[in-house]
């Protein structure tokens, strides 16, 4: 009888993380690296995290924080998730989402239900209630998490798009509020919304009138502008020349105005006062703020001192003067161009920077108002039109500004007009329109693929990384349809939107690439933004192509949909290419804080048709920290009691390598990590 030597069983543990890899041959890949990723984004800390999901938006309450109900009932009757309950005594009412053994799941509960009466759908009695309802439901963690995700639809019903026809042209934040741009149903001008308790409301745009040969005083805002019969309340004063005051009679420039009233119900060309004693006058009547339709709007947030003392919102949207807003008071800005349309704006030393094609034009310093040369205004030619803008920190001369073109990229050096140097960066390396975002380092989208400009070792001067060589191919056929870029601080990526609807997250520590991973999204994203709000807490939003604003890490769903997902690691052949592998088992490491479920599966030999291939398990946790396990089909687990939770997979099979592959396909789990795989396995012979 031939005795077989004991081959002992070996240990192997691998940490998740590096992204997705589609360059790299297998063999040489890492273990934890994914040679196929959608849904999920690397973690800062390691791992993988399933992705957040999107809900949408206008202000009014968020389908994450809907909370359920137990209204303990004995059903006679039938009823439908939506339907409204009525106690006939109380008076009390609550939108069914559920039903279970003890009675009905209601959320938008009114307040306490009476034990005894009668509980009505549409005037007919459906139920009897037993006790007062009172929170959660007694649910297990599975239903708990369908629970809140039936209720969360509910307050998702009530969320509209803003109103108008087409893409949401742009979106951005300004004191705790969302505004979003749009056009008119009727597509004859754009429209701008705020987001409110009661959901979009839309801003009114007022009149300008220009003004000559003010004298007196500065008027304050609020004042009445009277002309004869004929008056307005002054909203804003645009001084275009005389910037400190009206005293020596030479102040002009432009009013924000109110619709006027009495009289002939416009203003006319001559004199005219306002309250405070103030002269003026009229160069005509007033013209209505109006906006073209179309175009695609870039923001900033800025405080410009002396010239308005206070945070003010700047855009510009290509068909369009550009702006400043304050929430209230819309006010167009002239610079003077013959087509005063321009396209992306920066703002830069107390500059508001816009560029017209490949002119870069800045205002007077502190003044965004003003842009004669005479106030500190000028223009910087860049050779080709310009792309993008960003500012760089920490050089010698304070700070610098780098401005981008499609293939080129230039470094403005000093303070203002006085001084400024424009200095050659990259002459290969440029921008692709609304992808460039700052997070340590400026990141753009190039024809080389993502890339990162950061300073040399030649202090105050710069060079350029392409950091995207693992998914080349990937971003050769995405990057023409780049539409919208944004970053999140919290988790510190860098995120960037195309039009098929799929995104990329790239995560960085500190400087460090942690990798990056593809998502998909069945809203594709016309324009975003991402800002903090007053608590400090960070908001992000997109808009889609059919009006709706959709806050992003938020919800266990794509806005009721399904999160498809999926992270396949790399083949791996434990450092020993060419020797077969008795696999045993697969014991993955998963972090989170509520309820998570996940298929398990794995691939032998590259998948090969000539080896039979496994099916997939599913790992269904409760990670809720109280302790409770819903379910569990592995032969063996361990749990530290709170939110770590390795769960072992019994795996088959002999192959030279193996992938471990994770999915999921659900509406109503809260993102998990994964952080690490610790796998058994017995060596064999080599391969023949």
């Amino acid at each position: 009888m031939l005795n077989l030597p004991n081959v002992p069983v070996k240990t192997d543990y691998f940490a998740l993380g590096g992204g997705l890899d589609l360059e790299t041959p297998p063999i040489v890949m890492k273990p934890g690296v994914l040679r196929e990723g959608l849904n999920v984004e690397c973690s800062v800390n390691g791992g993988y995290d399933r992705s957040g999901g999107y809900e949408c938006f206008d202000g009014r309450t968020a389908p994450t924080a809907a909370v359920f109900e137990q209204l303990p009932a004995t059903i006679t009757g039938s009823w439908a998730w939506g339907n409204t309950v009525t106690g006939v005594t109380s008076g009390e009412t609550a939108t069914i989402v559920s039903s279970n053994a003890t009675g009905f799941i209601i959320t938008q509960s009114s307040g306490a239900f009476t034990s005894g009466e009668n509980l009505q759908i549409a005037a007919a009695t459906v139920a009897v209630c037993t006790a007062t309802n009172y929170t959660g439901g007694n649910a297990t963690a599975l239903l708990g998490a369908q629970y809140q995700n039936l209720s969360a639809d509910v307050y998702r019903a009530l969320i509209t798009a803003i109103p108008g026809s087409g893409n949401v042209l742009g979106v951005w934040m300004l004191g705790d509020v969302l505004y979003g741009f749009r056009n008119n149903a009727g597509g004859t001008a754009c429209d701008i919304y705020k987001s409110s308790a009661a959901g979009w409301v839309q801003v009114t745009l007022y009149n300008e009138i220009t003004f000559t040969a003010g004298a007196v005083a500065i008027p304050a805002e609020g004042a009445t502008l009277t002309q004869g019969a004929v008056t307005a309340t002054l909203k804003r004063v645009v001084l275009t020349t005389g910037t400190g005051t009206f005293a020596s009679g030479n102040a002009a420039g432009r009013f924000i105005i109110t619709n006027p009233a009495g009289g002939t119900g416009h203003f006319v060309a001559g004199a005219a006062t306002l309250t405070g004693g103030v002269t003026c006058t009229l160069s005509g009547a007033e013209t209505a703020i109006t906006l073209a339709i179309g175009g695609r709007y870039e923001f900033a947030n800025s405080n410009f001192g002396g010239a308005t003392g206070s945070v003010r919102m700047y855009g510009c949207s290509g068909v369009n003067r550009a702006f400043e807003f304050d929430g209230t008071v819309y006010v167009p800005i002239t610079t003077g161009m013959a087509a005063d349309y321009p396209l992306h704006l920066w703002i830069h030393k107390k500059h508001l920077f816009l560029s017209f094609g490949s002119s870069v034009q800045h205002s007077g310093t502190t003044y965004p108002y003003l842009w004669a040369p005479v106030y500190g205004a000028g223009e910087i030619s860049m050779g080709e039109t310009v792309s993008a803008f960003d500012s760089q920190i920490g050089t010698a001369q304070g700070g610098a500004l780098l401005i981008f073109t499609r293939n080129s990229a230039k470094m403005l050096y000093g303070n203002s007009s006085l001084d400024w140097q424009l200095v050659e960066v990259q002459e290969e390396a440029g921008a692709i329109p609304y992808t460039i975002q700052h997070l340590s380092q400026t990141t753009v989208l190039d024809d080389r693929g993502l890339t990162q400009f950061g300073q040399s070792q030649a202090y105050g001067n710069f060079e350029s990384a392409t950091i995207s060589k693992n998914i080349r191919r990937w971003m050769i056929q995405q990057k023409s349809k780049a539409v919208a870029s944004m970053i999140c601080r919290e988790k510190n990526q860098y995120r960037l939107f195309f039009s098929d609807g799929y995104a990329l997250y790239v995560t960085f520590q500190g400087n460090k690439l942690m990798g990056m991973v593809p998502q998909l999204f069945p809203s594709p994203a016309t324009c975003c933004c991402s800002q903090e709000w007053s608590t400090g807490s960070e908001r992000m939003f997109f808009g889609d192509a059919n009006g709706y604003v959709y806050e992003l890490d938020s919800g266990t769903s794509f806005d009721g949909e399904n999160i498809a997902w999926y992270a396949n690691l790399s083949y791996s052949n434990k450092k020993s290419p060419g020797t077969l592998k008795r696999w045993r088992s697969a014991l993955p490491e998963v972090a989170g804080t509520s309820y998570a479920e996940f298929t398990f599966g794995y691939s032998l030999d590259y998948g090969t048709t000539l080896k039979l291939q496994p099916d997939t398990l599913s790992g269904i946790l409760s990670l809720s920290g109280v302790g409770v396990w819903d379910e569990f089909i592995w032969d063996e687990f361990t749990w530290d009691g709170v939110t770590l939770a390795p769960g072992r997979f019994s795996i088959g099979g002999t192959s030279e390598n193996v992938s471990l592959m994770f999915s999921g396909n659900s509406d109503y789990i809260e993102p998990f990590s994964i952080t690490g795989v610790v796998m058994q396995f017995t060596p064999r012979r080599r391969t023949r």
